[in-house]
């Protein structure tokens, strides 16, 4: 005598009903954990905020850049702490690499607002041979952590999200060190 599979003998709505249960309980539970990590950064952030400003009337632009930076930092590392998985780990380092290409926009903007219109020109130059730099360097980097490179595993996508991520961030750090210098 053959046994029939269980889920043979239950209806398919049973079962659709159940996975769309199971969805929403996975997705309620990863807003709970976005909120809290939330709540977390900003705490955080107005704590940093306030230690910097200690007897100060406003944060001075290297207070400010601490303070934009720590807000990424942190954020990063309270995702990743919230959800440890490896898509967990991606999508908090692609959340950080978005957050440091709003700084860069923010910090070339601001320089490119210091200079005179022919050194802007320079500016402009050096920025489209960075995105060149970039775009040549985050190829690269795809194609080093291909499986036939690497041999294969899932720490690889992990590996090239962090290091695509560093290239913005070091740009950053450089248009800052600029931007010091004219004020």
């Amino acid at each position: 005598m053959m046994c029939t599979p269980f889920l043979n003998r239950v209806p398919v709505s049973y079962l659709i009903l159940i996975g769309l249960m199971v969805l929403l309980s996975v997705h309620a539970s990863a807003q709970e954990a976005s909120s809290k990590t939330d709540d977390q950064l900003n705490k955080a952030v107005l704590e940093f905020t306030a230690q910097l400003q200690k007897e100060k009337e406003e944060l001075s632009p290297a207070d400010r850049f601490a303070v934009d930076t720590f807000r990424i930092e942190k954020q990063l590392k309270l995702s990743i702490e919230a959800d440890y998985s490896r898509n967990g780990m991606m999508l908090a380092t692609y959340k950080a690499l978005d957050g440091y290409d709003d700084l860069l926009n923010q910090y070339y903007q601001a320089l490119i607002n210091q200079l005179t219109p022919e050194d802007q020109s320079i500016l402009k130059k050096a920025q489209r041979h960075w995105l060149a730099y970039r775009d040549a360097e985050i190829e690269l980097n795809r194609i080093t952590t291909e499986d036939q490179y690497t041999g294969g595993g899932s720490i690889h996508l992990l590996v090239k999200a962090h290091r695509n991520l560093e290239i913005t961030k070091q740009r950053v750090i450089e248009l800052q060190a600029y931007l010091m210098r004219t004020i």
